[in-house]
């Protein structure tokens, strides 16, 4: 498995794995085409907020993820949020999810970064994956004013 940066030509693919994403049990509401293209602008612009990647297995995309960061005085240092992970219905599995946060580890180091995510209720199988991966469920109450 590689992980690798979105380019400009990825631009259709992501629109297409997002859409399936927001449709799905991952999701808990729905995004318009015109937020999908505000964020893969902000990722071709190098932001330093989000990062997209795509995870390969040759020449093939298994799916994608959009990583974002900030800091945290509770966390003592910056946070890399896993915003969105989205592997295609025949890639999972098959190891693909704990490869991903196996690549991510490698290029973040867990002693220099900390990892955040949210997990839809809904979605008991990701849930499951990332308990299994060391992650357990904050004591906080998300909220929210957009």
């Amino acid at each position: 498995m590689q992980v690798r940066t979105f380019k400009k030509e990825d631009q259709s693919e992501y629109f297409q794995m997002a859409e399936a994403f927001y449709h799905s049990d991952a999701a808990v509401s729905n995004l318009t085409k015109g937020q999908l293209k505000r964020t893969f602008q902000e990722i071709m612009k190098d932001s330093p907020y989000v990062k997209g990647v795509m995870i390969c297995e040759g020449t093939s995309i298994v799916g994608y993820a959009l990583l974002t960061f900030s800091w945290s005085c509770e966390m003592d240092g910056i946070v890399i949020t896993v915003d969105e992970l989205f592997l295609k219905p025949t890639y999972r599995s098959h190891l693909y999810g704990s490869k991903f946060f196996k690549w991510l580890e490698t290029t973040y180091d867990i002693d220099d970064y900390s990892y955040f995510l949210e997990v839809n209720p809904e979605n008991p199988r990701a849930r499951q994956l990332y308990e299994r991966l060391g992650f357990r469920t904050c004591p906080y109450i998300a909220m929210l004013k957009s």
